[in-house]
C-alpha cells in the first residue's frame, strides 16, 4: 500500500505522501512481495496551484506509475478546467491499463475560482467524490491512520490547526505508522519519509521535497 494524506480548513491545504512503493513476484511457485523502493514521488504538484496523490497498484507493468503520471500531466494540462473533469479523465484514462483485482486512488486538491477543492475518485469506479467540511482525508493504510485520530480518548479540532500545525501533525501520522509496522509483525509498507506540499489560494510550495526520483 502507501499512505497519502490532505488536511483542510480556512486558512489552506496541506498534502503529504510517503515514498515507499511495493511489487510482488512468483518464485518457485511462491507468492513474494517486497519492498521495490523509498524513494518514490506520489505527489505531484501541477501549474503551482494543484495537487495530485495516488496510493494503491504502483506499476503499470514493470514501469512506476509515477513514469505515466508525469507524463499524463504534461501532456493535458489542467489550466482552468473544471478539476473535478480533469480528475475523471485521468481515472477512466488509467482505468484500462489495470485488471479488476487491481486499484489506484486518486486525490486532487487545491483552489478553482476562489473555491477550496478537496476530490478524490479511483480506477475501478471512476466517480468524484467532493469533500467539504475541514478536516484530514486519507488513503492506503486507512486502518492505521484512523485508529490513531478516531479514538474516544483525545479530540482534535482541524479548524483550529494553522498550516505548520497541520504539516507537523500530517508528518506525526506518517512517522507513526511507519514506525508501528517497522516493529509490528508485517511487511512495511510506509516509509519514515514523506512529502509535504502546502497550497493557498494564490500558491503552493514544498515544505518538504525529493528532488529526484
Amino acid at each position: 500500500m502507501s499512505l497519502t494524506m490532505a488536511f483542510y480548513n480556512a486558512r489552506g491545504i496541506i498534502m503529504s505522501a510517503d515514498h515507499m512503493i511495493c511489487a510482488s513476484t512468483t518464485k518457485n511457485e511462491v507468492f513474494i512481495k517486497y519492498q521495490s523502493s523509498q524513494t518514490e514521488h506520489k505527489i505531484f504538484l501541477m501549474e503551482n496551484k494543484y495537487g495530485l496523490s495516488y496510493t494503491g497498484t504502483a506499476n503499470v507493468g514493470p514501469i512506476p506509475l509515477s513514469c505515466f503520471l508525469t507524463l499524463f500531466i504534461s501532456k493535458n494540462p489542467i489550466h482552468d478546467l473544471n478539476p473535478s473533469e480533469w480528475l475523471l479523465d485521468l481515472a477512466q484514462g488509467f482505468n484500462e491499463f489495470y485488471t479488476n483485482n487491481e486499484n489506484i486512488i486518486f486525490t486532487l486538491c487545491g483552489y478553482y475560482h476562489g473555491d477550496r477543492v478537496v476530490i478524490t475518485t479511483n480506477t475501478q469506479s471512476p466517480e468524484i467524490t467532493n469533500i467539504i467540511d475541514d478536516g484530514i482525508l486519507y488513503s492506503g493504510e486507512n486502518d492505521f491512520v484512523s485508529m490513531l485520530i478516531k479514538t474516544d480518548i483525545i479530540k482534535f479540532n482541524y479548524g483550529n490547526f494553522t498550516l505548520q500545525d497541520a504539516a507537523n501533525f500530517l508528518r506525526f501520522l506518517n512517522t507513526t505508522v511507519a514506525g508501528l509496522m517497522k516493529f509490528g509483525e508485517c511487511l512495511p509498507t510506509v516509509s519514515e519519509s514523506c512529502d509535504i506540499l502546502a497550497i493557498l489560494p494564490d500558491n503552493a510550495y514544498w515544505l518538504n521535497h525529493l528532488e529526484l526520483c
